[in-house]
């Protein structure tokens, strides 16, 4: 075999090294899956790889010829993606991006100077929003000086955040507008709601946050659906032998580390191929069974209070408390009660001791409030012990008994029609279950006088 020009010879050993690199690279991928946003194990994504990698650096030993177009196909499709990537970031970037980011004191907040697109499905108009985060971590505009006009923070969970209203449609948006006209000076309403959040993640926030915000008044609206379930999902509190309220030193599960590093760094290209893949936002999956749910309240009493397991393992994704409605003289609902009404106090001291103003909101689930719920519905047969009120008459009773401004939404969401202030196939209210709830809001601030109205 002749011997080829010193000049190929070297230009030969470039080629082979750079197919050898190429195919080390990828094969060596598989074991690094945060950097694609990929799940643990050895699955499809990870054999393709593995395969990818071996066939480049076998091609090191073709001819010259196939090797010099196995680089240029190489070197161009990693062009091609690298400016796809770009020009998606780009173009849908916010459609896709996280907002979130954990915390070591309230579990998850907000992450500052962020944004996104929340698009509603079809069946609910499909209207593309617009969600900021403020440098403060709040949703809407920067906060004014301090010292100009009154000051109103809401907190609470997706409900008060509403990422699926754009901001005047919120009822932090309403109770601005609102109560600017009706007090005749400005009022400032942040929006401290935050996707996921239970009472306990605000107490957190409630202690950081009041002595910088100084508000005029706190609103902590509690949502009956999901909130007791939060307060054993999010395992920061739990009763001592004595009944009082013992915070906790929870753990974050690996898995939910990489969850939330994974929404944050994952490609946009790969985001939008498991939203092509999975039925994008239209795509509904009906809700477990009741009983599955009970279970599942069981599970998680047993876990977290009997057996001791501080390990938090998910954030956003919640269940509805159905036990506490349909069996509450269960273990598991009567802790939860009792869980809550501590935390309730809790918040109630720290306003107290701030010398701020406080009322809560009860909010109730569409599962309980409606006639015709098409997330879930409890029958009534099959549970004799449901009643429809009984979440949100728990979060009453507490109230009445230490003393605490509320309004409960349940009677007047009841009297208004509550099909039709809901999402369909979403358990949030819609635009104008917010519109209805800032306007009792309003009324009840104005009626009490919680912002020294001028007469």
């Amino acid at each position: 075999m002749a011997r080829l020009p010193p000049f190929d010879r070297r230009a030969l050993t470039v080629r082979t090294i750079i197919l050898v690199l190429a195919g080390v690279v990828l094969a060596l991928a598989i074991f690094a899956d945060q950097w694609f946003g990929g799940d643990p194990g050895f699955g499809r994504g990870q054999q393709l790889l593995a395969a990818t990698g071996l066939a480049l650096a076998v091609s090191s030993f073709l001819p010259v010829l196939w090797s010099e177009r196995i680089i240029v196909l190489v070197v161009s499709t990693a062009l091609g993606i690298v400016l796809t990537e770009g020009a998606l970031r780009v173009a849908v970037g916010p459609r896709f991006a996280s907002i979130y980011q954990l915390d070591a004191r309230c579990l998850h907040r907000h992450i500052p100077n962020s944004k996104k697109i929340y698009r509603r499905t079809d069946l609910n108009g499909g209207e593309k929003i617009l969600v900021r985060i403020n440098s403060q971590g709040y949703r809407g505009e920067e906060l004014r000086e301090r010292s100009a006009g009154r000051r109103v923070v809401l907190y609470g969970d997706s409900f008060i955040a509403a990422e699926f209203s754009a901001e005047e449609a919120t009822v932090a948006g309403r109770l601005h507008t609102g109560l600017t006209s009706a007090v005749g000076t400005p009022v400032e309403v942040v929006n401290a709601g935050v996707s996921g959040y239970g009472p306990d993640q605000i107490e957190a926030r409630l202690e950081e946050e009041l002595p910088e915000l100084k508000p005029d008044l706190v609103i902590v609206f509690i949502y009956a659906g999901n909130d007791f379930g939060d307060l054993m999902r999010d395992k920061m509190f739990k009763l001592d032998e004595n009944g009082e309220l013992q915070r906790t030193s929870f753990v974050f599960d690996g898995a939910l580390v990489a969850q939330f590093e994974e929404a944050r760094r994952r490609f946009i290209l790969l985001k939008i191929l498991d939203h092509v893949r999975f039925g994008g936002e239209d795509h509904f999956t009906p809700q477990a069974d009741i009983a599955r749910w009970l279970r599942t309240a069981s599970t998680e009493y047993d876990a977290y209070v009997i057996r001791g397991d501080n390990t938090v393992s998910d954030l956003l994704a919640d269940h509805p408390d159905v036990d506490v409605s349909t069996d509450p003289e269960s273990p598991a609902s009567r802790y939860k009660v009792r869980l809550m009404e501590r935390v309730l106090v809790r918040i109630q001291g720290i306003c107290e001791r701030a010398a701020t103003p406080l009322l809560f909101v009860f909010i109730p689930s569409p599962i309980d409030v409606c006639d015709r719920c098409d997330v879930q519905h409890v029958d009534p047969v099959r549970f004799p012990d449901y009643r429809r009120s009984t979440n949100t008459d728990v979060l009453q009773r507490i109230a009445v008994d230490h003393a605490m401004p509320f309004i409960n939404l349940f009677s007047p969401f009841r009297d208004a029609g509550p099909d039709r202030l809901y999402f369909r196939r979403d358990d949030h209210w819609n635009d104008e279950g917010q519109a209805l709830a800032a306007q009792l809001v309003q009324d009840y601030i104005l009626t009490h006088e919680l912002l020294r109205v001028r007469r």
